[in-house]
């Protein structure tokens, strides 16, 4: 891998800040609470949490008033949070892991998704003709993943290696992920990676197939994405952070218990079926934020190279977010 600075890493990532930002309707309009600009780029199910958040008043009765807004993609928000034109952002663990390992002073604030290999709510994915049966067949295939080294891919590296195949035999190229079930269909990719409910969108349109969890490569229990702003914002904010914090992992415990209660809201975020969003298996948000949440992660990218060398998980979460 090239070696990247914190200058030529944030630069990279400002140009898709241009894309266009939407933001849904105010809060309440209270003197007293603290206004906070909260952005992500996909809106899968860990963010149904936010906008439930946002909806019921858990926000409001926090003290908070909380806008939402798009970016065009994960990298895009780890720059705007950087940057403070956002002050708290959602995105993949690796994407935030991977921009503080090049220098750039960000902070963990909250959990968003959870990876339990006991019950995974993604998988690697092939067409359904595909001759790819076990894992040694994807020796030597192309594999598509919307990001270089993001966690699906340290995931398959991970979980191939395990078990006996040969993971630098992998061909690798990028793929958006609204793309991933039509470019596997096409054969256009061997293999990707989905999570739901894209999943059994695909698997219902007949694009893809599943074949194997590969993210139990990384370990059996860790955070798949996270809340997280600068660490400037954090030391000026600590208040701000807690409410928020505190709000959403009240708010991940209430849609971790009532999948059928928020399935309209999910579907209303992926534009899916209500019908379909009610009988999926739809990732665990998260409710602790501790070192062992991360770490797993953080070592298994070192070894793959997505990461320059491996470190404390300690040193990327906020003193005051952390759980017992």
């Amino acid at each position: 891998m090239k070696k990247q600075t914190r200058g030529t890493f944030l630069a990279r990532s400002m140009v898709a800040t241009t894309v266009a930002m939407r933001a849904p309707a105010a809060f309440a309009e209270d003197q007293a609470s603290i206004p906070l600009r909260v952005a992500m780029s996909v809106v899968n199910y860990d963010a149904a949490p936010l906008y439930y958040a946002q909806r019921s008043g858990i926000f409001t009765r926090s003290g908070l008033s909380v806008s939402i807004e798009r970016i065009a993609s994960g990298a895009a928000t780890v720059a705007a949070v950087a940057s403070g034109t956002i002050d708290i952002g959602k995105a993949t663990t690796m994407g935030v892991l991977s921009a503080f390992a090049h220098g750039v002073p960000l902070t963990i604030i909250a959990p968003a998704a959870q990876y339990d290999a006991s019950a995974p709510d993604g998988s690697l994915v092939v067409a359904p003709d595909s001759p790819i049966k076990s894992v040694k067949d994807i020796e030597g295939k192309l594999y598509g993943t919307t990001s270089l080294f993001d966690i699906d891919h340290v995931g398959l590296l991970a979980y191939m290696d395990q078990r006996g195949a040969d993971s630098s035999s992998v061909k690798v190229v990028e793929v958006p992920i609204s793309a991933v079930g039509a470019a596997i269909a096409q054969h256009r990719v061997d293999t990707a990676f989905l999570t739901e409910p894209a999943l059994s969108d695909a698997i219902s349109a007949g694009k893809v197939k599943p074949l194997m969890p590969v993210l139990s490569g990384i370990g059996s229990h860790f955070l798949y994405s996270v809340w997280f702003t600068s660490s400037a914002f954090a030391k000026a904010n600590p208040e701000a952070v807690r409410r928020f914090s505190s709000a959403m992992l009240g708010a991940q415990t209430y849609v971790n218990g009532h999948h059928l209660d928020v399935a309209p809201l999910v579907a209303e975020l992926s534009n899916l079926p209500v019908s379909e969003i009610a009988r999926v298996k739809l990732a665990t948000c998260g409710t602790t934020l501790t070192p062992a949440d991360l770490q797993p992660i953080i070592d298994a990218a070192a070894k793959y190279k997505a990461l320059p060398k491996a470190f404390d998980a300690r040193a990327l979460i906020n003193p005051g977010s952390l759980t017992k």
